[in-house]
Order: C-alpha cells, then structure tokens, then sequence
C-alpha cells in the first residue's frame, strides 16, 4: 500500500534551537556593546602642553583633581621636559587647554 508522506515542515524548531539561537544573539549583542565602549574610549586626542613657568607634575595633579570622576581623561606629567600629556575626549580639549593655560599664566 502506499504510505502517504506528510508534508515536510522546513521552519520546524526545538527548543534547543531556539536556546541556541538567543545565546547566539545574546553573544553578538554583547560583544557588540563591549566593542562600541572600547571605540568610545579611543576617540580621545592625545595632546602635549609644553608649560614655561608652571610645574608639570602640580599641574597634572591639578588638571586630574578636577577631572577625578571622569575615566575618559588621562594626564601624565613629564617633569624632565617639563610637559604634561593629555589623553582626553575631543569635546573636553579645548576646556582641558584652557585649564592649562591659565594654571601656567598663574605661575
């Protein structure tokens, strides 16, 4: 006799199919936020002060007291030259120079 075949279903899905595809996509999504984060870290600028009569390291320490809570700014003071490196967002540089600015005037 013959058998009649059902037809076959191509969308079917397990629940093992589905727990693998959310994982899937709970993977992307956090590798993809942690990637934006990184970028967002990265688009700093990097720039050198180089001061005539302020200290670098009392400057440095100024410009990071007043940036304390923000992770995004980083100074070095470089004391032989007497220069303070700054690693800070585009959007702060121009107050960061400012800050620099006046602190080697009031010296």
């Amino acid at each position: 006799m013959d058998e009649i075949k059902p037809a076959r279903r191509w969308l079917r899905l397990s629940i093992r199919d589905l727990f693998w595809t959310i994982l899937l996509a709970a993977v992307l999504v956090a590798w993809w936020l942690d990637h934006r984060e990184l970028t967002k870290k990265n688009l700093g600028t990097l720039t050198v002060y180089s001061l005539l009569n302020a200290d670098a390291k009392q400057t440095a320490e100024a410009v990071q007291a007043i940036y304390a809570g923000d992770r995004n700014v980083r100074v070095i003071a470089e004391t032989k030259q007497n220069r303070v490196i700054v690693n800070a967002p585009t959007r702060q540089s121009a107050e960061i120079q400012a800050i620099i600015m006046k602190l080697d005037e009031s010296k």
